[in-house]
């Protein structure tokens, strides 16, 4: 089985994968793997179906306090999959009447949440910030959220997430990176 990370062997060769997701390199760290063990023996392999199904497991809501602690707040929500997460949270922070701006090469979870919104969806070229800024500043709505990938996987440009929160708190608008 190979492991997983930034590189893989392939017939004996050391090459770069771009098929992985593990941008933190943690799908190995020896403290997780026996996290993982120890979580195995005490809840078996699996639910079965999400948590949307199966409902909110005790290990989900020790997941949630533990992550809350973790970045000082009263409470965290987890959710099972980055998919879920957009479409969930993109419409819940914005609705019909106000705008929503995407960066070109999002991911297809956050355009689908984009969707979902019912926002006013203004699309700007990848990493324009000038762009966005133009965007937010001709827009009226009372309400406005820029979303996009803090990694972009598919070609690994970072956002300049520091110039994206200048300009969300110039337009006073909302900022959520996947």
């Amino acid at each position: 089985v190979p492991a997983q990370g930034a590189r893989l062997c392939v017939d004996g060769e050391s090459l770069l994968a771009f098929c992985s997701n593990d941008y933190l390199g943690l799908a190995q760290d020896p403290l997780l793997r026996e996290a993982v063990h120890a979580a195995v023996d005490r809840y078996g392999v699996g639910s079965g179906a999400s948590p949307m199904v199966s409902g909110h497991s005790a290990a989900n809501a020790a997941l949630e306090r533990e992550l809350a602690q973790a970045v000082g707040l009263p409470r965290a929500l987890y959710f099972y999959a980055g998919y879920a997460t957009n479409a969930s949270i993109v419409p819940a922070l914005v609705g019909e009447g106000d705008a929503l701006f995407s960066d070109a090469l999002n991911h297809a979870c956050l355009i689908d949440g984009a969707r979902l919104s019912r926002a006013t969806v203004h699309r700007y070229p990848h990493a324009d910030l000038a762009r966005l800024d133009a965007l937010l500043a001709a827009s009226p709505a009372r309400r406005k959220l820029v979303i996009g990938d803090a990694v972009f996987s598919m070609d690994g440009d970072v956002a300049d997430i520091a110039a994206m929160h200048t300009l969300c708190e110039r337009h006073d608008a909302l900022l959520l990176l996947d």
